[in-house]
């Protein structure tokens, strides 16, 4: 059984959870608080990843790859409100002209395959138990 130590929040003396040992820092009344403290330094050290993840999510973004039409998939009225009107509507039309020169550049490169001289013949033999080998 772990000792005693003292609360990283409280200063108080507790006894750690047997299976967290060493690991936890403060007691089970300040177990909220030191989680808050540390999304708060987390949300300190990366500002924009929050706002930047519930933008994703209500312009669908991440829903995009597995669309028919990556160009359609998008909600641009959640684009033009994060950034504006004058901004989305360019960005929607440069998207729009990639996304188009992509497809007509994949028609122009059609595949072709190759040409092989003649028939392909494998040689084999069996050997004394049935088995395959290729020479």
């Amino acid at each position: 059984m772990p000792r005693k130590k003292p609360c990283k929040i409280c200063r108080r003396w507790f006894q750690p959870h047997p299976r967290a040992g060493s690991r936890q820092k403060a007691c089970e009344d300040c177990q909220a608080e030191r989680h808050r403290r540390a999304c708060a330094r987390w949300h300190e050290a990366n500002p924009h990843d929050d706002k930047k993840r519930r933008l994703r999510a209500a312009a669908k973004l991440d829903d995009v790859a597995e669309a028919d039409d990556p160009i359609e998939a998008v909600l641009w009225s959640v684009v033009e409100q994060a950034i504006g009107p004058a901004h989305g509507t360019m960005i929607e039309g440069i998207a729009r002209l990639l996304a188009g020169t992509a497809a007509s550049q994949l028609d122009l490169q059609a595949y072709e395959a190759p040409r092989v001289p003649g028939p392909v013949v494998f040689h084999a033999e069996a050997d004394d138990r049935g088995r395959v080998r290729h020479l």
